[in-house]
């Protein structure tokens, strides 16, 4: 065990002195951890300098790409990831400080992942317990019944070790479908949703030519004022936007792949679906995030069991028990979903060697759940275990989603089908 699970740490709510941060930087830096680790050395320092010359909310990915490797303005951080894979193993090597020759130091030093501003924590040993030992009593009990007692007592603390020894060796490991994102140093690519949307034309908003916009007529924006309030600065126009926005489920489902491959020390790359290139997804495995109806990179193809193309789930494979069609269902008085639809898909990529993974509900509730199922540990067990042992890695699998108040509620897995290759 570590000492860092050994002991709490708080965040310092005070401004650290440079003459006590500055002896313990310099210990971090000449430690074996870094003393001999080059780029990574000189990448810790870059921030540490900033932090120290009080520019720390300066630190971003564009001035340590220049400072640590010299990159020139024309870096582009899609297209090269050193910024990011350097970070995470600073990370990971300030860890290991702080655990082994940094043990005993009273100040923690952390970059959080997704930023390069450092934080620093305070070690605080555990609280002892605040009950006091209890006072030794004659004892008025025959030995006999000592002896019943503490035969009680040890058979029920082997009973609780034995069922705490059993609970993690059945702990699942990672499912066998996502070995092909967590090998290698490439970064995984989340490709996000861009539904077709269109928004308000605001008077404030920069001259756009009018052939562009679609005009409202009075009776559509007099029930808009009813239901959003009247607002002059809203003009009788929409106006198409085709990359500003994505589903708020597509969104918490991004929250979390982010803490999944966080959690297995992995870097993550994000891009719209309308900016991403063709280059991009042949060079990671991708997780495509969103229908064919919002995600353009999503494939609308016959030879897919499981299709969502028509804004509803067509099973073009029926086994036993299974539908044809799978629908949304909608609360008739508060319209409001009450069960959604969602497909997993674990397909070749787009270059060969690739994996690519698409998350795609009916709604973007669907999509939430999707991203929540495959990355719960037990859950994509249960789907690992109900894949052929000797089947391809590639599947669908369709999954139902009983909504509330635009949550998704509970998520049951409904089938499985392996994925049939050309």
């Amino acid at each position: 065990m570590s000492r860092l699970s050994e002991t709490e740490s708080i965040e310092l709510n005070r401004t650290i002195p440079v003459e006590e941060l500055r002896p313990l930087l310099d210990r971090i830096l000449s430690s074996r951890h870094f003393a001999s680790a080059g780029r990574k050395k000189k990448f810790l320092s870059v921030i540490a300098d900033y932090y120290l010359n009080g520019c720390a909310d300066q630190l971003n990915e564009f001035c340590l790409a220049s400072e640590v490797f010299g990159f020139d303005k024309d870096y582009d951080p899609a297209a090269n990831a050193s910024v990011r894979v350097c970070a995470h193993d600073v990370r990971k090597r300030l860890r290991e400080y702080f655990e082994q020759e940094g043990a005993e130091e009273r100040l923690l030093m952390q970059i959080p992942p997704g930023a390069y501003k450092p934080i620093f924590l305070e070690r605080v040993a555990s609280p002892p317990s605040a009950l006091p030992p209890p006072k030794p009593q004659a004892s008025t009990h025959r030995p006999w019944l000592i002896g019943a007692i503490l035969l009680i007592v040890l058979v029920a603390l082997g009973s609780v070790l034995y069922s705490q020894r059993s609970a993690v060796a059945s702990a699942p490991v990672p499912s066998a479908f996502w070995t092909p994102f967590s090998k290698g140093q490439d970064a995984v690519l989340v490709v996000m949703s861009n539904p077709p949307l269109f928004q308000f034309l605001w008077n404030s908003d920069p001259v756009r030519s009018r052939q562009d916009l679609i005009p409202l007529g009075k009776d559509a924006m007099a029930a808009i004022d009813r239901q959003l309030g009247a607002n002059s600065n809203r003009t009788p126009y929409l106006v198409f936007s085709p990359e500003d926005y994505t589903g708020m489920g597509d969104a918490m489902g991004l929250m979390h792949l982010t803490r999944f491959f966080a959690r297995a020390g992995k870097e993550m790359l994000v891009k719209q679906s309308k900016t991403a290139g063709t280059e991009d997804l042949k060079a990671h495995n991708v997780v495509l995030v969103g229908g064919p109806l919002s995600n353009e990179w999503v494939p609308r193809s016959e030879s897919l069991d499981f299709d969502l193309g028509g804004n509803y789930v067509v099973n073009r494979n029926p086994g036993p028990g299974e539908q044809k069609e799978y629908r949304l269902t909608i609360d008739p008085v508060s319209g409001q979903p009450m069960t959604d639809w969602a497909v997993i898909t674990v397909a070749p990529g787009f270059a060969p060697g690739r994996v690519v993974m698409v998350l795609a509900g009916i709604r973007s509730e669907g999509t939430q759940a999707a991203a929540e199922f495959i990355t719960d540990p037990w859950h994509s067990d249960l789907l690992q275990r109900k894949l052929q042992p000797n089947s391809s890695s590639f599947f669908q699998a369709l999954l139902r989603v009983d909504v509330k108040k635009w949550q998704p509620a509970t998520v049951s897995l409904v089938s499985v089908h392996p994925l049939k290759l050309q």
